[in-house]
């Protein structure tokens, strides 16, 4: 059973209802046909082109010779995916784009992560790395580097991470130096980079944190620069792979570790700014990764329900064969997947919106409050996507029981796979940690208060639309993230670390709930076919999900009033 059908309909169902108005004021004239004509093509070029590749991707890289071979396959289906020009669906079209909004972008997202994680991680790097270039790099380079990553002619890296430097930027190492006008090298070791070799195209352009001479230290002193992997004159540049990971799963893509010797660069953006310039990629990839949970679960949702369709096991009180779908325990799963997915995707969704508002409002307040929106929502998005996206995919695979667990069906592949999502590009943990040390205090905490008013409306909706269970429990979830909300700003910074991962759960629930207060809303005024099951669906949210804020509001006030003395050792 394919995903795209249903994903499909949510999709239309989201730009013609759900977030049309807002959707509005970023694209007033909107096209929704022809969105959704692109996405409808697109879903059949990743089940043609994509999809087949997937299984064979599990068998993963091979390293001979210094260089990085990708399975068979994904070349054929790189090049496929750039003749088509799907590289660019948000690119501006002064750079070959087709400079639609962000929302379409992140619809693409899903269809193609949907078909194979491995292969949409590629596609990915290079959009974010277009997104930091539009940002923060000079018209010449815009000029020199734009076009080759909107037309897939080269690839993208972001190489942050070193062997003694994982989350903690400050302790880069590896250094800069200046040797030419505007010409720099480059000298240092960067692991686990993502698709740090790979033969889809001949050139990989490396953006690469490192530090000049005279740097400050920490932070403060981290410049960006740009390394491609081809010399000016069409050499090999001094970026040279020198081994790959072993991993759980996700093996078509290469966890490179790079050595940078002498190798030609140039700075993008500000000296000892890089930082600012580089949060501008690690946010769009959270983003994207968000999505990455939600779309792997939806293809294992896809291939669950299949099953247990057409698996006959039991009988039905009249003595007829039942499939196991009949079962309570099953159809408990069932339904659970797709909260989590059609939630994951319509709180992803609204980000996007906040981002084509951010980027497009005529309004410098309007831009600017937008933007907070998506700096605040953004670990949300990334952690509890990918957390809830791994716990509806395990779901899947127990739906199949003992078939779920062997490689014929495939979902212990997107197991495997969808694992790193809660790990790469910042931890949860981490997610968390930024979620109540830094996005908290956005406008002095005006950003959070915009947003638990919006869940205050949402509840007081939820109640006019007859969904009382979901208006009580949505309000006393709300309380309860305001208080605990009110108390982590002002705890000391150990404890509110220690509160921060429930807390993140707890905002991530009481949000969904804001969500799917919207989609049942949007359902029962537009009455529309594509949305007839989500009043049913929030139902099922307000009984088997949302009752979880309970136990993360008790984590969360134990965190706060432990002792820092309590003995007890990490």
């Amino acid at each position: 059973m394919s995903p795209f059908p249903l994903t499909l309909g949510d999709f239309e169902f989201l730009l013609r209802h759900g977030l049309a108005a807002r959707l509005g004021e970023a694209v007033p004239e909107q096209d929704v046909d022809v969105w959704l004509t692109l996405l409808v093509e697109f879903a059949r070029f990743v089940e043609r082109e994509i999809s087949p590749i997937a299984a064979g991707g599990d068998e993963g890289c091979r390293f001979e010779g210094g260089r990085v071979r990708l399975p068979p396959g994904y070349r054929t289906a790189w090049n496929a995916l750039r003749e088509g020009g799907w590289l660019g669906i948000s690119a501006p079209e002064a750079w070959g784009g087709a400079g639609l909004p962000q929302l379409v972008q992140t619809f693409a997202d899903e269809l193609l992560v949907a078909g194979d994680l491995a292969f949409a991680v590629e596609a990915g790097l290079s959009r974010c790395a277009i997104e930091t270039l539009l940002a923060h790099g000079s018209e010449d380079q815009k000029a020199r580097f734009l076009p080759g990553l909107v037309l897939g002619t080269t690839a993208a890296t972001m190489c942050l991470t070193e062997p003694q430097a994982g989350s903690d930027i400050g302790l880069v190492a590896t250094r800069a130096r200046l040797s030419g006008e505007g010409a720099y090298r480059l000298d240092g070791t960067k692991i686990f980079i993502t698709g740090g070799d790979h033969d889809l195209t001949a050139d990989i352009l490396h953006l690469v944190l490192a530090r000049l001479p005279d740097a400050p230290a920490g932070t403060r002193g981290v410049s960006l620069f740009l390394a491609s992997s081809r010399r000016a004159d069409a050499g090999r540049n001094g970026v040279n792979c020198i081994s790959i990971e072993k991993k759980m799963g996700l093996r078509a893509v290469p966890a490179a570790a790079l050595v940078f010797e002498d190798a030609e660069a140039e700075l993008i953006g500000k000296a000892n700014g890089g930082l600012a310039a580089m949060f501008t990629m690690m946010n769009a990839e959270r983003l994207f990764v968000g999505v990455q949970g939600h779309a792997v679960a939806s293809t294992a949702h896809a291939i669950a329900a299949s099953y247990a369709a057409t698996r006959l096991q039991g009988r039905l009180a009249t003595g007829e064969p039942a499939s196991i779908e009949q079962h309570p325990d099953v159809a408990r799963m069932l339904l659970m997947q797709r909260v989590i997915v059609e939630g994951s995707r319509a709180l992803a969704a609204r980000v996007a919106v906040e981002l084509d508002v951010s980027q497009r409002n005529a309004s410098d307040a309007v831009r600017r409050q937008a933007a907070s929106a998506v700096a605040l929502l953004t670990p949300v998005v990334k952690a509890a996507g990918t957390d809830l996206g791994l716990e509806a995919t395990i779901s899947a695979q127990q739906t199949l029981g003992g078939h779920g667990y062997i490689r014929d069906w495939r979902i212990e592949q997107l197991v495997r796979d969808v694992r790193v999502t809660s790990i790469y590009e910042g931890t949860n943990g981490i997610q968390a940690l930024d979620l109540v040390t830094r996005k908290l205090r956005l406008e002095n905490g005006g950003a959070a208060r915009r947003h638990f008013a919006a869940i205050r409306r949402a509840a007081e909706q939820a109640r006019v639309i007859g969904l009382a269970g979901l208006a009580e429990e949505l309000g006393q979830a709300l309380g309860a993230l305001e208080a605990h909300t009110a108390a982590i700003v002002t705890a000391p910074p150990e404890r509110a670390a220690a509160a921060a991962t429930s807390y993140l759960q707890l905002f991530a629930l009481t949000t969904h709930g804001l969500v799917w207060s919207d989609l049942a809303a949007a359902a029962v005024e537009s009455r529309s076919p594509k949305g007839e099951r989500k009043p049913a669906l929030a139902i099922f949210f307000t009984d088997n999900l949302l009752p979880r804020w309970r136990a993360a509001s008790r984590i969360i006030a134990a965190a706060l009033a432990r002792s820092a003395s309590s003995g007890i050792a990490a």
